[in-house]
């Protein structure tokens, strides 16, 4: 949420079944979830006047309500950038 949401995603069962039972955050461990958390909370750290501020995990809807709002921002932009 919020300028530069984050969504965690894990790859469908047809690319790698080693995630088949997560299908929330809740569903991660507690020490790979303070891992997650921790990356995010700290990989800008090295570039000046970048931040980020984690204010808890959201849930399954959330995450597919900041996908879609993402991409009505890139059809709405008149400035594409090439992925």
């Amino acid at each position: 949420e919020g300028p530069d949401g984050k969504v965690m995603v894990v790859p469908l069962d047809s690319v790698s079944k080693f995630h088949t039972s997560i299908n929330s955050y809740e569903d991660v461990q507690a020490a790979l979830l303070d891992q997650i958390t921790h990356f995010f909370e700290h990989y800008k750290d090295l570039e000046p006047g970048k931040w980020v501020k984690l204010d808890g995990w959201r849930d399954v809807q959330a995450a597919k309500d900041e996908i879609m709002a993402s991409l009505e921002r890139y059809e709405n932009s008149p400035e594409k950038p090439l992925f």
